[in-house]
């Protein structure tokens, strides 16, 4: 029989973190036959380690949403370690999601139409975790063809199956009196920027990660623009050309985007 006995402090040790702890061991001989192994009578090294207590962390990606003037439901990844129970809040009635949950989830936001032509802007805290919401106004329909020059910056990026580790951006080239709405087509695709304006602008997003091996498509729609966000499947390499995977790959602004970024959470 072996007994295993320890007295003494343990040392304090940071939430999330491991100390290992050294003990000091003797050997006793028990009645009966000698070991004829030698080296068994030499003391082993005994050890344990004692965890710290686990912290619960929320992070929501992403951070900043931008949407049009229309009543919509986006869905924003909310990371948390299992059994880290949350509560959601909001400070607009417009503005709502699921109001509590445990661990990892997708929370629905969502967010009832603006009927006014003013941009305004929501925040959701889970656990003191803040996302910034803005919601561009209705445009008004604007006068004659001011429209017709609008333009993209490019037609569409190529992505990575892993997602985009930021927001990338394209830029709307239009003529001053020309209002616009942006609206993403698929629940992976999430504007984080540029929801609708006047004139010049820019149009931000963010893809989710691509969990089949298909390859798969979506279309920001600019008013009658079409803006293809092209999804490699999981486990393909990324051809070259196309979007970078990450950060922002810039746009022209310029002029009045009225769904610009709510701001960073603290």
């Amino acid at each position: 029989m072996i007994t295993l006995s320890a007295t003494g402090t343990a040392p304090q040790v940071a939430a999330d973190t491991d100390a290992t702890l050294d003990f000091t061991t003797t050997i006793a001989r028990a009645n009966g036959s000698v070991d004829p192994t030698p080296e068994n009578d030499a003391p082993p090294p005994a050890q344990t380690v004692v965890r710290g207590n686990a912290v619960c962390k929320y992070t929501m990606n992403p951070r900043n949403v931008s949407v049009s003037a229309f009543a919509q439901s986006v869905p924003v990844k909310l990371v948390s370690r299992g059994g880290c129970a949350w509560t959601a809040d909001s400070d607009s009635p417009w503005l709502s999601t699921t109001p509590s949950g445990s661990g990892n989830s997708t929370l629905p936001v969502a967010v009832q139409a603006n009927p006014t032509t003013q941009t305004r802007t929501g925040t959701l805290t889970i656990n003191g975790t803040q996302l910034f919401v803005v919601q561009a106004g209705n445009v008004p329909s604007s006068p004659g063809n001011a429209c017709s020059n609008l333009r993209l910056q490019r037609e569409g990026d190529q992505t990575p199956a892993a997602g985009l580790t930021g927001p990338t951006s394209v830029g709307v080239l239009a003529d001053g009196q020309c209002g616009w709405t942006a609206q993403a087509n698929a629940q992976w695709v999430t504007l984080t920027a540029g929801g609708g304006g006047n004139g010049n602008g820019t149009v931000s997003y963010v893809a989710q990660p691509n969990d089949s091996s298909d390859a798969r498509s979506a279309m920001i729609m600019v008013n009658e623009k079409q803006f293809v966000v092209n999804q490699l499947g999981n486990g393909t390499n990324p051809q070259s050309g196309g979007s970078d995977g990450g950060g922002d790959s810039g746009g022209s602004s310029g002029g009045d985007s009225g769904g610009g970024s709510g701001g960073d959470s603290g």
